[in-house]
């Protein structure tokens, strides 16, 4: 009875798919601008707006700071190096490469 639906005292048989969906609605961010501070070869800062996560969490996928950026404003494989609270505004830098990310968190962690 695959792509049919059935009664709850269907008995599933061999090959038999199951098959749901499920309608995900996203908390909107109360402020989605996300305004480009400075940009090089290496990185990126951003203005960050409070509302806003930084990486996918809960039931934020898109409205986040790196899917925005990605998917609206075009950035592909940006790293992030640090991040900040969501209810909290302010820089974020992004990493063009693995490189970059990787020196700009040594330089973070330093105690020097």
């Amino acid at each position: 009875m695959n792509k049919d639906i059935v009664s709850l005292d269907y008995k599933l048989r061999d090959n038999d798919r199951i098959v749901h969906q499920v309608h995900r609605r996203e908390t909107p961010v109360i402020d989605s601008r996300i305004k480009v501070l400075y940009e090089d070869d290496e990185i990126v800062a951003v203005d960050k707006p409070s509302s806003m996560p930084v990486h996918e969490v809960g039931n934020f996928k898109y409205n986040t700071l790196m899917g925005i950026m990605k998917e609206e404003m075009g950035y592909k494989g940006l790293k992030c190096v640090h991040r900040l609270d969501k209810q909290t505004s302010g820089i974020v830098f992004l990493a063009k490469t693995d490189a970059t990310a990787n020196k700009f968190r040594e330089a973070l962690n330093s105690s020097d």
